[in-house]
């Protein structure tokens, strides 16, 4: 098993027991609020009103007694509640602590094999940056030839006095109408960096889309 894998699993691990962790703390907090509520309705509403009935209609406080056991046994709940949260906190800071521990020496076999791996990509990159620098010299031979050819052709029609001049076209084309991103050929830093993060558009890309075989351009 490669340590990019050991690091995913690793993450896909931790992510779910704290997933779990968190999901029973905001459990317990949500009972803890709700037994919070219900000892003050108790407290501020039902056992004043029932006992005030009790005194005003001169009938036994057994209801009372009945509305103070309720919150006894709420008192009681809410206090083993607070004490889950307090707990489960307590779990959370462990195990975030325990896991950074775990993932130590990890990390830094990861640093290692990671360096390894975009060293390989960047090299492929190179690979393929050469063959691109191939395709320009040999392609641009080609272009050469044309131009030059193209000067005779005028050089004679100055000659025949068809022409005033001769007017060459050895530059090479920066910006044609279809680039669309100001280069022909080459790509700016910022491209570069769109591309290999992924965060490129599809203007970024639509102008090469039109050459994606060798076969359709002969």
């Amino acid at each position: 098993m490669s340590v990019k894998t050991k690091v995913e699993s690793f993450i896909e691990e931790y992510n779910q027991k704290l997933q779990d962790l968190q999901t029973r703390l905001q459990d317990a907090v949500a009972q803890s609020e709700y037994l919070q509520f219900e000892i003050k309705m108790l407290n501020e509403v039902e056992i004043p009103q029932a006992t005030a009935k009790a005194v005003l209609e001169s009938t036994d406080d057994s209801h009372v007694y009945k509305l103070k056991k309720q919150l006894s046994k709420y008192q009681e709940q809410y206090q083993a509640k607070q004490e889950s949260v307090i707990i489960l906190q307590n779990a959370i800071k462990q195990y975030q602590y325990q896991s950074g521990e775990k993932l130590v020496e990890l990390d830094r076999l990861y640093s290692q094999e990671k360096f390894i791996q975009e060293t390989k990509h960047y090299a492929k990159m190179l690979y393929f940056k050469k063959q691109f620098i191939d395709a320009m010299i040999e392609e641009g031979q080609h272009i050469k030839e044309l131009n030059q050819l193209d000067t005779k052709v005028q050089e004679i029609l100055v000659q025949a006095g068809r022409k005033n001049g001769v007017y060459t076209d050895s530059t090479v084309k920066s910006t044609p109408t279809n680039s669309g991103n100001g280069n022909y050929l080459a790509l700016s830093h910022t491209e570069v960096i769109r591309f290999i993060k992924g965060n490129y558009s599809d203007s970024d890309y639509k102008h090469v889309k039109p050459y994606n075989s060798l076969k359709d351009l002969k």
